[in-house]
C-alpha cells in the first residue's frame, strides 16, 4: 500500500522493494513458506479437516486404557508414538500449537504416519441395582 500523505516514499524505493519481492526464486520462496509460522499453522488445519478416524489404519497393540481423564470412553480413541488420546483432543491441541499432547512437535507428516486408530472401548455395564433395604 502506498499513502503519499502520511509518510512519503520515493518512487525509486517502492520500485526497488517489488524488484527485490519478484526477484526471489520459487525455492526460496517455498523455504521461506515453510518457516512461516502462520503457513504451518494452516497446513496443520488442512491436514486435520481430511482427518478422519474411520481412515486411519487400525493398531495391532492391544491397550487396556481407552478412557479420557474423567474415566469416560474415549469415543474416537488413536494411539500417536504409544500415547492413546482422543483423535478430536489430539487434534485441538495440535493444529494451533504443532505439538502433540505430550508437547512433542510433530509436523504433518510425523503426525499422519504415526497416526493409528484404537477400537473404540465395549460399552459399560450398567450400574448393579442398589440392595434393598430390609424394613
Amino acid at each position: 500500500m502506498h499513502f503519499p500523505d502520511y509518510i512519503h516514499i520515493k518512487d525509486a524505493e517502492i520500485e526497488a522493494a517489488r524488484a527485490d519481492a519478484l526477484g526471489i526464486s520459487d525455492a526460496r520462496f517455498e523455504e521461506w513458506l515453510g518457516s512461516w509460522s502462520e503457513w504451518l499453522r494452516q497446513d496443520r488445519l488442512e491436514a486435520a479437516a481430511a482427518l478422519r478416524w474411520e481412515d486411519l489404519d487400525e493398531s495391532p497393540r492391544r491397550v487396556s486404557q481407552r478412557l479420557d481423564l474423567t474415566g469416560e470412553p474415549i469415543g474416537d480413541p488413536v494411539i500417536l508414538r504409544g500415547t492413546v488420546s482422543s483423535l478430536a483432543d489430539l487434534l485441538r491441541h495440535w493444529v494451533p500449537t504443532g505439538l502433540d499432547l505430550n508437547n512433542t512437535p510433530r509436523g504433518v507428516d510425523d503426525l499422519v504416519r504415526g497416526l493409528q486408530r484404537l477400537p473404540p472401548p465395549p460399552p459399560l455395564p450398567p450400574p448393579a441395582p442398589a440392595p434393598a433395604l430390609d424394613r
